[in-house]
């Protein structure tokens, strides 16, 4: 029969192990008051810690005895598996913050940084930021860079592709460029998704770019100059 109440819980003041029975106790330490289960499994007694007093009341220590009961009746040492569940909570936080670093938004910044001091002005790098985060982003910005694929290329480019065209193509350049530098940095593998030769060009329609009208006739009496010059330069 359980031999702890709330009341006397509360009222402890030495230093001890008072049991409430079939393994549970409260010791208290000159830290404060914890709670422990004691149990035997395979002919080896062992202890496992259920949490401090009071962020476990009295109820709460029982019923996670409990759950580490269920456990050793089954065979299964309480510690293995907080452990085992300790690990498996440490691998997908890295896998999670690798997720985070490899994101399509986190290798288009590095394909940004990487390139801006080759990029002839700051205005290159800003056109760059501005239509990845107005297109891009917020459709495949969190997505892990090897999970982007045709189908998320096409969501980017369908609504522009014929109303903007020359946005768009600066667009599917810009997305084709990152997901080439993820592949080079082995963070992505197989088709390039945003690649257009052999690719996009069997599902895309080609673009129309507007009719600029001609070019205005050069004046007459510039004409030997602008022969000589091209006679130097070339064409």
């Amino acid at each position: 029969m359980p031999k702890l109440t709330a009341k006397l819980i509360e009222n402890l003041k030495g230093y001890g192990k008072y049991d409430d029975g079939d393994g549970l106790r409260l010791v208290i330490r000159k830290s404060g008051k914890a709670w422990v289960l004691r149990y035997q499994l395979a002919g080896k007694r062992k202890e496992i810690g259920l949490g401090p007093y009071p962020h476990y009341g009295l109820k709460e220590a029982r019923s996670r005895a409990d759950t580490h009961r269920a456990l050793i009746r089954e065979g299964i040492d309480p510690l293995t598996h907080k452990a085992d569940g300790l690990q498996q909570a440490e691998a997908a936080r890295i896998a999670r913050e690798k997720n985070l670093e490899n994101t399509f938004r986190a290798c288009a910044v590095d394909y940004i940084e990487a390139h801006r001091a080759g990029w002839k002005n700051a205005k290159h790098a800003q056109q760059w930021v501005n239509t990845l985060t107005t297109y891009a982003f917020p459709l495949i910005g969190e997505k892990p860079v090897d999970e982007v694929e045709t189908d998320d290329i096409l969501k980017i480019l369908n609504p522009i592709w014929t109303a903007k065209p020359e946005t768009a193509a600066r667009v599917r350049n810009r997305l084709e460029l990152v997901l080439d530098a993820a592949k080079a940095r082995r963070l992505r593998t197989g088709e390039n998704a945003a690649r257009w030769r052999g690719h996009l060009d069997k599902l895309l329609p080609r673009r129309r770019l507007a009719d600029r009208g001609n070019h205005p006739a050069l004046p007459w009496e510039q004409v030997p100059a602008f022969m000589a010059d091209l006679a130097f330069h070339g064409p």
